[in-house]
């Protein structure tokens, strides 16, 4: 349930999220499955699940909790806002999709997007490689 509290506390933050929190935990649930795919990309240890009871076998790390509501957040706004705004484009005309479709909320929310994803991608690198590994010092510039 962090995962998605989390979750929806980042789509609120930007105002992608306009229904109340039990309907869009029942959503973001949806989104679990494909997150859990996409981190164990990046991971080594398997995030093994009980479906029933809706919880992870293991306990999870914050980095994990984070990185997986990360891949909720993008999973989400892909269906919602951004795969669904570029397939009305290709059927509508310039000015009938313009009318429909916010350009500003399109741009939002692929900006969105891509700064969760940049989050995935830092978290992953300072996970996998720990704060005693020198590339991890000299990319923020510390000395050791």
């Amino acid at each position: 349930q962090v995962i998605i509290d989390s979750a929806y506390d980042k789509l609120k933050e930007y105002d992608f999220m306009n229904m109340l929190k039990d309907e869009a935990d029942e959503v973001l649930k949806c989104y679990i499955r494909p997150a859990c795919v996409s981190y164990l990309y990046h991971r080594t240890k398997s995030l093994e699940r009980d479906d029933i009871l809706e919880e992870f076998v293991d306990d999870l790390d914050d980095i994990s909790i984070e990185v997986l509501a990360n891949y909720v957040s993008i999973f989400y706004l892909d269906a919602n806002y951004i795969k669904t705004t570029l397939a009305l484009k290709a059927h509508l005309s310039g000015t009938d999709f313009h009318n429909y479709a916010s350009k500003d909320v399109l741009a939002k929310a692929i900006e969105v997007r891509e700064l969760y994803k940049n989050e995935i991608d830092q978290l992953t690198i300072d996970y996998s490689y720990g704060k005693d590994c020198p590339l991890w010092n000299l990319k923020r510039g510390n000395r050791r």
